[in-house]
């Protein structure tokens, strides 16, 4: 079983507003998803794996906390692109 979803993020709500200030707080968001997975470091497959599973869900978890159309459409586009 997962511990609840709990992860600190500082943001400002003018940041859910408009694509490309949703596009910086991703780059920003990814930072930080990227360490709460323990991924700034040399792994191996099976950890890199992990790793990315980790940051996909928890990308994922925190695009639905914002409940903002604006990232939700810039991490979509991002997914795509």
């Amino acid at each position: 079983s997962h511990a609840p979803f709990k992860f600190e993020f500082n943001f400002s709500p003018n940041e859910l507003t408009s694509i490309p200030q949703a596009e910086a707080l991703l780059v920003r968001l990814e930072k930080d998803v990227r360490r709460h997975c323990d991924g700034n470091r040399k792994m191996t497959l099976d950890e890199r794996r992990f790793v990315q599973t980790c940051m996909e869900e928890t990308m994922k978890q925190s695009i639905d906390k914002f409940g903002s159309p604006a990232v939700a459409q810039a991490f979509n586009s991002r997914a795509d692109g």
